[in-house]
């Protein structure tokens, strides 16, 4: 299937977009491509998540400093989870309270389309 990379204007953040996304063998890769969000360093970084169409199960899909030009990967199928967040969060010790997502988000999108 081909596709190509999100654009996503600063302006844009926290509103929704579509991401690229394929399925390969080893699961789903997502493309992503926001530039002008400031690099995130020293235990700070960005998070992308999947979730379900209820927002009850959230899964990750990659850490990155800065998403430019990002590529991150899931392994669950985009029609059980097709919603896309993107968060700011910190390093958080094993098992952690602060292991789940933060909630600030910086971006919404999809991957897949939710039944209406």
């Amino acid at each position: 299937m081909p596709w190509s990379r999100l654009q996503v204007p600063t302006s844009h953040r926290a509103s929704p977009a579509r991401p690229a996304s394929r399925r390969v063998a080893s699961g789903v890769k997502i493309e992503l491509a926001v530039p002008g969000l400031p690099r995130r360093d020293g235990g700070e970084f960005y998070q992308v998540w999947l979730k379900n169409c209820d927002g009850s199960q959230l899964v990750p899909a990659g850490s990155f400093h800065e998403l430019d030009r990002a590529v991150a990967w899931a392994g669950v199928a985009p029609a059980d989870y097709p919603l896309l967040t993107v968060t700011k969060e910190v390093v958080a010790p094993p098992q952690g309270a602060a292991q789940g997502s933060s909630g600030e988000v910086v971006l919404k999108g999809a991957v897949g389309e939710c039944p209406t």
